[in-house]
């Protein structure tokens, strides 16, 4: 199975200070693919966060994020004097839904540093933390970083044609408008812990909060049509789709915006960038 992994510090503090702290997160994922047998396909480590793109061919992301975690926290802290927890909790991850959103992904994770204003994007392909540069192939390939799955669905990435497949879709060069709908659900399911059916279910007399945020956050980073969005979701007509995404904006339903923020949050996407 493949999976966006992410986590970041406690309230949002630095879990990176220099190059040094990079070069141990690094080193530590290395041993961790070597020992438990994770793939990793592409990766960014920003100031407070990171972003990988793993396959579990065994169900091994756990026992790995385990180990690159605690292994992290603890030389990390004796590096920098201090004492207690590094990262917010546990880390997060959302399985990857279709090719398409697998292909968005790699393209999402390699633009997260121009996002985090840490580099211009006519400096992306250098920047030395992410995995970018070696799909650019300007720096060699870490033996634990995998590179030829994903060289097969979007090709040869060269220099000048690096970000070219996030920067077509807008100016932003974190455009969203290609995520995959089933992303966004499977996050709603993971973040509100319903099952699939909660989707597509009205519950009388009560607001679906996780109905409504996936139907809301699918109206405001795609380009699905009402239609389908009716047809996915379970509504009777267009009209009925329009007024739920009228609801789901509300600021006012305590429920749906805490809702809403852990999922933008569980997708790595800030609220900034929804469409109005």
């Amino acid at each position: 199975a493949w999976h966006h992994v992410m986590n970041r510090g406690i309230a949002k503090q630095a879990i990176f200070r220099d190059d040094g702290d990079r070069t141990r997160f690094l080193m530590l994922l290395a041993q961790g693919v070597r020992r438990y047998g994770l793939e990793i396909h592409a990766h960014s480590l920003l100031g407070n966060h990171f972003h990988l793109l793993a396959r579990s061919p065994a169900g091994q992301l756990s026992i790995t994020m385990q180990f690159l975690l605690r292994e992290y926290t603890q030389r990390t802290n004796r590096a920098w004097g201090r004492d207690g927890p590094l990262f917010r909790g546990r880390f997060h991850s959302v399985p990857v839904s279709s090719q398409e959103h697998l292909v968005w992904l790699v393209h999402y994770i390699h633009q997260n540093p121009v996002g985090a204003g840490l580099v211009g994007k006519d400096q992306l392909v250098d920047y030395r933390w992410s995995s970018l540069s070696s799909y650019a192939g300007t720096v060699a390939t870490p033996e634990w970083l995998s590179t030829q799955p994903m060289r097969g669905l979007i090709g040869d990435v060269g220099v000048p044609s690096a970000t070219a497949g996030v920067e077509a879709r807008g100016e932003s060069p974190t455009d969203r408008r290609s995520i995959d709908i089933a992303a966004i659900d499977a996050a709603v399911q993971h973040v509100a812990r319903v099952v699939p059916a909660s989707l597509r279910e009205s519950v009388p007399g009560h607001s679906n909060a996780a109905r409504l945020v996936a139907l809301g956050l699918a109206a405001r980073l795609t380009d699905a049509s009402r239609q389908f969005l009716a047809e996915r979701y379970g509504y009777r007509s267009r009209q009925a789709v329009s007024s739920a995404i009228a609801r789901s904006k509300s600021d006012k339903d305590d429920a749906i915006g805490s809702l809403r923020s852990r999922v933008l949050e569980e997708l790595g996407i800030p609220a900034s960038e929804l469409l109005p």
